[in-house]
């Protein structure tokens, strides 16, 4: 349960045990309801239940309770005004609210199929209560009007399932198109950026001539240890580095750019430095299957008539210049000298 969902949770149990024992305390002056005596300690005591449940993290087993509650407490008003000295004809007005708002809290709770069907079944049984209350006290000639009343509760509760029904294909379109966009731009063997992330992004920094550094990262031998130690431990290599540069670049965007290369942009050159740098050793530090890893690096400066092309092709050739003069280090043509950085 996200801390949100957990957060109404607790002001509407609180805000229903309140109630619940105002009106409780309240009526003892104003009506003579019995049965008051049993629901509301029973509700209260449920939602107590379910605030310590939620602070141990049941949330199933909250929502549950919650749902079951709610039916427990429709049957309950409606036999608690069976006996002759709770019944007035005003309570009736009472009852469809109530089964209103037990019918919200069952689609809240449930999947959509049982809560349709508790909810059904809540309903037949408020129906045939509500007809014994309504013959027993007022008579069979006020029948058809509790019936006519009835029926606008049965639209409501229609209208109700239908908004909810509409909800859950909403919600459940929305997570498909969320998982939809976020494999079109993940990686999926490294759960980082991919090439098409990459491209929207830099594409964005230079037509908006949005000041940008960028870095091409190679990893060093790498076709050697795919070679050797073959494709798995070569995908746990490339796996490595992504959750390195993750860790270490928090100011940078990172993505796989391609193979057993990867890019990383950022605004300011001086924290891009920073952020190879402390990749660069972290990637250095690992090690995988015993196998030490290593990576080049060129990074550049984004200028007013770059095209991705030529952004991509100065730092590529400042990677593969940081691989000649030895590997494992940054290569730049910015920031205070341009020297290795190894």
């Amino acid at each position: 349960m996200n801390p949100e969902k957990r957060s109404i949770y607790n002001i509407v149990l609180f805000a229903i045990i309140v109630g619940l024992t105002l009106s409780w305390y309240g009526s003892g002056n104003t009506l003579i309801l019995h049965f008051l005596n049993y629901t509301q300690p029973f509700t209260v005591f449920a939602c107590v239940l379910c605030l310590y449940l939620l602070r141990r993290n049941y949330f199933r087993l909250v929502e549950h309770i919650a749902g079951w509650t709610s039916i427990i407490y429709v049957l309950m008003v409606h036999l608690g005004l069976l006996s002759p000295g709770d019944f007035q004809p005003i309570y009736l007005q009472f009852l469809a609210p109530v089964v209103l708002l037990a019918a919200s809290i069952l689609l809240i709770v449930f999947e959509r199929r049982p809560a349709i069907t508790m909810i059904v079944g809540m309903y037949v049984l408020h129906l045939v209560l509500t007809i014994v209350l309504v013959v027993r006290f007022l008579g069979p000639d006020k029948l058809g009007i509790e019936l006519y009343v009835e029926l606008l509760v049965v639209i409501a509760l229609i209208l109700l399932v239908m908004l909810s029904l509409y909800q859950y294909r909403h919600a459940a379109v929305l997570t498909y198109a969320q998982t939809i966009e976020k494999l079109a731009y993940t990686d999926s063997l490294t759960q980082i950026a991919n090439r098409h992330a990459l491209y929207a992004s830099l594409e964005y920094a230079l037509s908006a001539q949005q000041p940008m550094c960028l870095a091409l990262l190679d990893i060093d031998d790498f076709k050697r240890i795919n070679d050797r130690l073959g494709h798995n431990v070569g995908d746990q290599v490339l796996q490595g580095v992504a959750q390195t540069m993750k860790e270490a670049a928090p100011t940078s965007l990172i993505g796989r750019w391609g193979g057993e290369e990867f890019l990383m942009l950022a605004e300011d050159a001086a924290a891009l430095l920073t952020d190879l740098r402390r990749v660069r050793e972290g990637i250095e530090a690992l090690d995988v299957a015993g196998q030490h890893v290593t990576v080049s690096i060129g990074a550049t400066r984004l200028r007013p008539d770059d095209t991705q092309g030529t952004a991509i092709a100065r730092a590529d050739t400042l990677m593969y210049r940081a691989k000649a003069e030895g590997k494992n280090r940054v290569m730049t043509d910015f920031g205070p000298e341009t020297q290795p950085l190894g």
